[in-house]
């Protein structure tokens, strides 16, 4: 969806229950307007998300990480794409985030993709500066193929560095995928997360399945998302969890 040219909305109503953790309901959003006179080189974004689409914590999918939530606000802004016949390479963003007070931030990111058949490769690199944390680098390698007609498997390797409190967050998720019918996809993920500031080790380990379906016309979703739970602070006991969503997206896509 973000890579599509065209303007775009999108709505989401989640809630996650697990076992020794207070449950968590909220709201994700996420807008991109085509500004008109600008040949489609300028656009306006908003995102409940502070890092957009490039992180495994995107709009619709289950947390990424349970860790405590903060009030750190939207993103509102403008985005540049360098140049139309790199409309799928290069953008930059420059905004605030929504929080009190405004924090302004800026970023650029470059995204690759590689197609050697039956494989996909795809390099997202972000380079972001928020007033409140700093500079900081988002790394993301999306490694896919295609399995079956109905199956293929993925590989994400993430690392997200803020450069002014010297924290680091590292993901490596696989996950297998299958189409359902035309309208039901489901998905089996094993997750690695590690997280700490000055030592960095592997704080969960995430089992996790996925089940969408079109629940109504093109635009209406619903997600469920049972996952078992191994966490550091635990002693790695295990613990249960359930992501629940509802979700509206209009658009070109």
């Amino acid at each position: 969806m973000e890579e599509s040219p065209g303007s775009y909305a999108c709505l989401s109503l989640n809630t996650f229950l697990q076992e020794l953790v207070e449950n968590d309901y909220y709201v994700d959003y996420c807008v991109k307007v085509d500004l008109p006179g600008t040949k489609k080189r300028w656009k306006f974004v908003l995102s409940s998300n502070e890092n957009d689409e490039d992180s495994q914590q995107t709009p619709g999918a289950p947390p990424a990480q349970p860790l405590p939530n903060e009030d750190t606000g939207g993103l509102a802004g403008l985005r540049y794409i360098a140049e139309k016949s790199m409309l799928r390479n290069i953008h930059f963003d420059v905004g605030v985030k929504t929080s009190t007070p405004l924090n302004p931030y800026t970023r650029a990111r470059f995204r690759k993709i590689w197609l050697p058949d039956p494989w996909l490769f795809r390099l997202t690199e972000q380079l972001y500066w928020f007033n409140d944390t700093g500079a900081g680098l988002l790394s993301r390698l999306d490694i896919e193929r295609k399995l079956s007609e109905k199956w293929f498997g993925r590989s994400t390797s993430e690392a997200d560095y803020k450069e002014r409190i010297e924290e680091w967050y590292l993901s490596q998720t696989f996950g297998v995928y299958r189409r359902v019918a035309k309208r039901q996809a489901q998905n089996l993920e094993w997750q690695i997360i590690a997280t700490d500031a000055d030592n960095t080790k592997v704080s969960y380990y995430i089992y996790r399945l996925r089940w969408r379906i079109n629940f109504w016309r093109d635009w209406l979703f619903v997600e469920a998302s049972p996952q078992i739970l191994y966490d550091r602070e635990r002693d790695f006991r295990s613990s249960l969890g359930l992501y629940l969503s509802v979700e509206a997206m209009f658009g070109n896509f």
